[in-house]
């Protein structure tokens, strides 16, 4: 069975670096019943103030406005600063609790004390540590923020209904984002609302260090009877959106998942990219028409898939490109 206070020594210690000692509390007999049947309560000491800790007994639902209720009667009867302790809160109730500013902790996960200037959250910090890049769902999240800058209300719902995606991607997605900093998740009834609080320039600019090139593969075909190339990427596209020739043969991009599906209804066979009936197909990790309404893909995109190359009129077709954005 697990043993809530000594996980709460353990986390102080951990993620602080301050060791506590617990003492039950001899005063308890004071609070009501419905108090003591919900709660146990310790005594410690945190950075030199004395902090009664309110560990919650067995698993019943409480609501962040209930559990308030609770510490402000508790707080009354004890004059002593109080805190929460439970060993799992939804992250939904856990915003709730610093909404209304209720000391708590979670081992493992979350240390809110306002009244001592702390808020440490252990999920964000190691999210935040190994996120060097978007995963291709957040990738497409953010793209489809940029496409539609104006819309106000960007849910999960609204999001999976756009993107196809389930609700549990479209909050690991919410979570990427907000944890980088880039927009903030806020709620509105029961959804999560995600908020920009910065142009689309500078959206763009902070997202831009996580985006990845979308090709995953590159590979060339005999092309010329495959009517489902409609898509122009790499330098074909470029050249629609810049000053930049047209190259000798054409590219194209899908997804990878209509790559699957028409490689396995028909008969495409490989060849070198220097035989003259060579067309060059990127795969994406997304579907590139998402974002389009026209035979090329979307400009952002295609600025991710060619910034790393060194060719300085391709590089000045990029800036010719991003220079025509209406930001």
């Amino acid at each position: 069975m697990r043993n809530l206070t000594r996980d709460f020594q353990k986390y102080m210690r951990d993620a602080l670096g301050l060791e506590l000692d617990l003492a039950l509390w001899k005063d308890s007999k004071r609070l009501p019943h419905f108090l003591t049947d919900q709660y146990s309560f310790h005594l410690t000491t945190i950075l030199e103030l004395p902090v009664l800790v309110m560990e919650a007994k067995g698993d019943l639902a409480r609501t962040p406005a209930l559990i308030r209720k609770h510490l402000l009667r508790v707080m009354e009867l004890s004059n002593f600063e109080v805190l929460f302790l439970d060993g799992q809160v939804t992250a939904y109730n856990r915003k709730r609790l610093v909404e209304q500013k209720i000391p708590f902790v979670i081992p493992g996960n979350q240390i809110y004390l306002p009244m001592l200037a702390i808020d440490f959250r252990e999920y964000y910090r190691k999210l935040k540590n190994v996120i060097s890049q978007f995963s291709p769902s957040t990738q497409t999240v953010i793209l489809y923020i940029l496409h539609n800058f104006d819309v106000q209300s960007l849910t999960p719902t609204k999001l999976a209904e756009k993107l196809d995606y389930s609700p549990m991607t479209l909050t690991r997605v919410f979570d990427e984002i907000e944890t980088l900093e880039i927009a903030t998740a806020i709620h509105q009834g029961r959804e999560r609302l995600l908020q920009i609080n910065s142009s689309k320039k500078e959206f763009w600019n902070n997202a831009m260090p996580y985006l990845c090139n979308p090709v995953k593969k590159r590979m060339w075909i005999h092309a010329k009877n495959f009517r489902w190339l409609k898509l122009r990427s790499g330098l074909s596209a470029l050249a629609e959106y810049s000053m930049l020739n047209q190259p000798a043969k054409e590219v194209f991009a899908l997804s990878m998942k209509e790559w699957r599906f028409h490689r396995q209804h028909e008969e495409i066979v490989e060849i070198p990219p220097q035989d003259p009936e060579a067309t060059e197909i990127e795969i994406w990790s997304y579907a590139p028409e998402i974002f389009t309404s026209n035979s090329v893909v979307d400009p952002f995109s295609l600025f991710l898939s060619l910034q790393d190359e060194s060719d300085e009129r391709v590089q000045q077709a990029i800036t010719e490109m991003m220079e025509k954005i209406q930001w």
